[in-house]
């Protein structure tokens, strides 16, 4: 099953950081692979996780910290007893703006690009010599804070968060970051677009997005797949019918969920998510 995509909500319109924590034992299996715009770090305090990134699984012990980068398909698959971790979560308006100069660079570049880029590697693992559990502990702190200034608190926890990342990264020597930039941006728009408009048959048909990003059909598809190793039907799909689960375990009545999620034939709707889900939607419903 492709990884669905999670619609992330702060818990303070004025704060662009989410966290919380989660108390989990060996018995527990994990999430489904599932992808965000977030950013996110898996901060253990005790036990361990074991975080799932797709290409690769690795363990988190107390004193380090896990990363997801932007739109990264990831889980936590394993859990030892008594794990307790914090999820923290930051959203893409903290740094949508902000630029910075990347290892081997000589001009800097949106911090976005930098995250995107094939050029450059981050680690999945922080350990506590890099400083950024200090900084989690400061801002797990100040955002659980009334105090005033807090606000200003929490954001400059998250700038130093950003630092880290900046001075952690290496060049991958894949390619040149310059010439990624472009194709990054090019994909953030794109996947942003799907996430904002996936109940749309029309806007959502493969020429209708061919031509609002001027690629033709073939080309718009072989990008797609070169960059997120699906296929972009696939990817829609997966992603209407993730959302459509939502709708369903939320109440909502199964023809009104086809509609909202842009299938008007009720029965292909049927198809599809059996597809899938593996089970009608009619087996999620009364379960």
């Amino acid at each position: 099953m492709l990884p669905y995509h999670e619609s992330i909500v702060m818990s303070s319109p004025a704060l662009p950081v989410r966290i919380i924590l989660r108390k989990s034992d060996a018995k527990y299996k994990g999430c489904e692979f599932h992808w965000h715009e977030e950013l996110e770090f898996y901060y253990v305090r005790q036990g361990g996780v074991c975080l799932n990134t797709g290409n690769e699984s690795q363990w988190i012990y107390p004193g380090q910290a896990g990363f997801v980068n932007w739109c990264q398909p990831h889980r936590g698959s394993g859990f030892l007893d008594q794990t307790l971790h914090y999820i923290i979560q930051i959203s893409p308006s903290a740094f949508e703006k902000e630029t910075a100069i990347p290892p081997g660079g000589s001009q800097p570049v949106s911090f976005l690009a930098m995250l995107m880029s094939p050029a450059l590697v981050f680690p999945t693992v922080f350990n506590d010599s890099s400083g950024i559990t200090a900084c989690f502990d400061r801002l797990i702190k100040e955002a659980g804070s009334a105090g005033i200034g807090s606000e200003f608190a929490v954001k400059a926890c998250i700038f130093d968060i950003l630092a880290i990342l900046v001075r952690q990264c290496k060049p991958s020597g894949r390619t040149s970051l310059d010439r990624d930039t472009a194709a990054s941006n090019q994909l953030k728009k794109m996947l942003l677009f799907i996430s904002d408009r996936y109940m749309d048959t029309e806007q959502m048909a493969l020429p209708s997005l061919a031509k609002r990003f001027g690629f033709s059909v073939p080309y718009l598809c072989r990008f797609f797949k070169k960059h997120t190793s699906v296929t972009l039907t696939d990817y829609i799909n997966e992603l209407r019918i993730s959302r459509a689960a939502e709708l369903i375990r939320n109440g909502t009545p199964l023809p009104a969920v086809s509609e909202m999620t842009g299938f008007h034939d009720y029965n292909y709707f049927s198809r599809v998510f059996k597809k899938y889900n593996g089970q009608p939607p009619s087996f999620l419903k009364k379960h």
